[in-house]
């Protein structure tokens, strides 16, 4: 699993972000933007007695925060982001090896769709890929590569060489072959909260490719997090999402319901606990993998899953139990058995990073089919696709997985059968 060494920011800067919440909370937005990350619900104008007692007790607690950073006293300040976990060429991978075109019949991709007119952007916060590999997985599908660019988001540049690569190289091998007509831009920045924040709003604010699809692969789990960087990357999120139109993928994580934290308890990542995100889970398909329909999948232990310790739940999660954001909100295959081409070889990756690239290529089809970016599509999805069985619900057995009207703990709303997914959105 890639991960960079914890890089702490100075603590100058982290002065001068703290100062700016400090300022911010003296206007209604700032007051939403520090509420929303803990959502809170946000009256700004709102002068009566609680509300502004509410107002005043942030505004002690974001000014006792920059008096903590200039003592040099600070608790979660050291932030690095971790890929969902990829396995490459694995020693006992499941059966069956999931070739593109098996990915297309197993989740019955629309053959009249192909992505063109879209754009799919990729935050990666390390590695790289190499065109020569990106060339050849696409000449053995019989498919004209992608056309790809890439931004440099603080210096950050495609670099292969590392673990990563197989993520990055993934994302464009199978995302592309989803959707192989349309653009796919990388926004490389660096493995700190700040450069994933600033890569997260290069993308937003890309007024030449403009993005309708935003494929994140990175997280930790939420208490990993200050409540500073957290704050400005769900503020990222909410302007990607709502402001900008851009639908969000995320990987939910490949830790199970602990997310790799060694305290006994529950825990799940971010940014795939946000609620302006689509939070993909995994599961594995049974063999044959044949467009008339699979023998079915199963549940499987590793992926993310459960309820957020930050987020209440969003209005569109009305009906599930809990007061809490539940994740994930869809799933598809994450064993690994994805065969892609790294360094010139066939290998085998897997992981949540895996399904969620497949998420993200199925949406970005959706948005050719409608014309442009879709948003959030959470409250679509609870309401009306999942109730009506759009997608393909992934049942479990195991007493941890419990399905509520229709979705499942564990496995969300389920896989998509592509072909009624993207239909039901006409």
């Amino acid at each position: 699993m890639p991960k960079t060494e914890e890089l702490p920011d100075s603590l100058s800067k982290l002065a001068r972000r703290q100062a700016i919440v400090l300022t911010d909370l003296n206007f209604g937005d700032g007051i939403g933007r520090l509420m929303q990350a803990v959502d809170l619900p946000t009256h700004a104008n709102d002068t009566s007695a609680p509300a502004m007692r509410l107002q005043n007790m942030f505004r002690a607690l974001a000014a006792a925060l920059v008096l903590l950073v200039a003592a040099g006293t600070y608790l979660t300040w050291r932030t690095h982001s971790k890929k969902a976990a990829l396995d490459v060429t694995p020693a006992n991978p499941p059966p069956g090896v999931l070739s593109l075109a098996d990915l297309k019949n197993a989740y019955r991709i629309p053959k009249n769709l192909d992505g063109r007119g879209q754009t799919i952007g990729m935050i990666e916060l390390d590695g790289g890929y190499l065109d020569s590999d990106i060339q050849k997985y696409f000449a053995d599908a019989h498919l004209s590569s992608p056309t790809i660019f890439t931004k440099s988001v603080d210096k950050a540049v495609n670099k292969s060489g590392s673990d990563s690569d197989s993520s990055v190289t993934l994302g464009l091998e199978v995302a592309g072959g989803i959707a192989p007509a349309a653009q796919i831009v990388v926004y490389f920045a660096k493995n700190t909260a700040a450069s994933f924040v600033h890569a997260i709003e290069a993308a937003s604010n890309d007024t030449v490719h403009h993005p309708s699809v935003l494929l994140i692969a990175w997280g930790q789990p939420e208490e990993g997090w200050s409540l500073a960087d957290r704050t400005d990357l769900n503020y990222a999120l909410g302007t990607a999402a709502v402001q900008k139109h851009i639908t969000v993928v995320t990987a939910a994580g490949d830790n199970g319901p602990t997310d790799g934290m060694k305290d006994g308890k529950l825990h799940v990542d971010f940014p795939a606990s946000s609620p302006f995100v689509l939070a993909v889970g995994g599961t594995q398909l049974r063999t044959p993998f044949t467009r008339e329909g699979t023998q079915g999948e199963d549940f499987l232990s590793g992926p993310g899953r459960g309820t957020s310790s930050m987020f209440f739940k969003p209005d569109w999660q009305k009906d599930l139990p809990g007061t809490r954001r539940a994740i994930p909100d869809v799933a598809a295959d994450a064993t690994s058995r994805y065969q892609i081409i790294l360094r010139g070889e066939k290998v085998l990756v897997g992981g949540t990073s895996a399904s969620a690239t497949l998420w993200a290529g199925l949406l970005a089809l959706v948005a050719q089919q409608q014309g442009g970016a879709q948003g959030v599509i959470n409250p679509f999805l609870y309401q009306t696709l999942g109730p009506r069985k759009t997608l393909r619900a992934v049942p479990s057995n195991t007493a941890e997985c419990r399905t509520i009207k229709g979705w499942n703990t564990c496995t969300g709303w389920g896989s998509p059968v592509g072909e009624k997914f993207v239909a039901a959105f006409q």
